[in-house]
């Protein structure tokens, strides 16, 4: 019997901090669709609903250099020209924005050992995804 409860604990255990997890993961691909907003008001398509209001000037936008030097900072690197050509594309599709790239930063890095660090070209495709789901 004990061993039966204790596997079902185990068990139930897992299914929760996976469920945590998919809700974190959720949570940031909410927070950067909305700073991808943030960053391209002009070019979303007017027809896509949209429950935040956009200020009307950015903020926490850095300049290219900036960016790309806060991306590789987050990531631990020295020289924002080791970041592949992938990474600064990525730094352009999400307009520079700091929290954005403080979120690829933690997609890339994890500060979590839990957490499975994601790929250039996942963090792209879902990049691209949530540009797509925008009309852009």
């Amino acid at each position: 019997n004990y061993d039966i409860i204790n596997n079902r604990l185990l068990l139930d255990i897992k299914i929760k901090k996976n469920e945590e997890l998919k809700k974190r993961n959720e949570k940031e691909k909410k927070v950067l669709k909305n700073k991808i907003i943030f960053a391209f008001p002009h070019l979303i398509n007017p027809l896509i609903p949209i429950d935040i209001e956009i200020p009307s000037e950015p903020i926490d936008v850095f300049t290219e250099e900036e960016g790309l030097t806060f991306l590789s900072s987050e990531i631990g690197l020295d020289n924002y020209n080791d970041l592949p050509d992938i990474a600064k594309e990525i730094c352009q599709l999400v307009g520079y924005q700091r929290l954005a790239l403080q979120i690829i930063g933690s997609f890339k890095s994890p500060v979590s050992k839990k957490k499975t660090p994601m790929n250039w070209e996942d963090i792209l495709t879902l990049i691209i995804e949530l540009r797509n789901e925008l009309g852009l």
